[in-house]
């Protein structure tokens, strides 16, 4: 919800709301998370191949293992952008890259846990990145920060949600894929002992 602030005494821009000085600060992180997308990547794969119980991912190339993340930071930064709505289509747009990195895990072999791992060395190298970001800047709107870390936490929960609930779909259609395979073997087999 947009909240609108009068602006402190004394400050610059004393014509603006608090809720567009919140809302340039937003678009700011939104750049900068845009700036740092190499290293963030190349910081979300070191999480991820110093972490034991990640073993698939080491195996991947770069481009595959990066997978639909840019995308998810697209949303991610457009989210910021949008505030303070946050139109249904970024949502739709969302939903569609984690569930995409859900199926290409799957294909690639990952088990569920590695992939919720994953997700969470992403969160915390964005939060990371957030931190940085507020530490090496006077924020005009403190607010911001508040916003960006929400928007962060969303985007992981739901991201996380929609992968493993794609991820599970699949599994699920492998098994009754193998259940069928199983009785219609098993049905060939009775109907050669019922022919000898």
């Amino acid at each position: 919800n947009a909240r609108f602030y009068s602006v402190a005494p004394g400050a610059r821009n004393s014509d603006m709301t608090r809720t567009q000085i919140i809302d340039e600060e937003l678009n700011a992180v939104a750049a900068y998370l845009r700036e740092r997308r190499p290293a963030i990547l190349d910081a979300w794969r070191a999480a991820a191949d110093a972490d034991p119980q990640l073993t698939t991912s080491n195996s991947l190339p770069r481009s595959q293992f990066n997978d639909h993340i840019p995308d998810v930071l697209d949303s991610f930064e457009r989210r910021l952008q949008a505030w303070p709505t946050e139109p249904q289509r970024l949502d739709a747009q969302q939903k569609r890259h984690a569930a995409s990195h859900g199926l290409q895990r799957w294909q690639q072999g990952y088990r569920l846990r590695e992939v919720t791992r994953e997700w969470g060395h992403l969160q915390l190298v964005l939060l990371d990145e957030l931190e940085k970001y507020a530490n090496t800047r006077t924020p005009r709107a403190p607010e911001a920060m508040e916003i960006a870390r929400r928007a962060l936490s969303e985007l992981c929960a739901e991201s996380v949600s929609d992968s493993v609930s794609e991820y599970f779909e699949l599994e699920k259609l492998e098994a009754e894929g193998h259940v069928r395979d199983l009785a219609r073997a098993l049905s060939e087999e009775r109907k050669l002992q019922r022919d000898r």
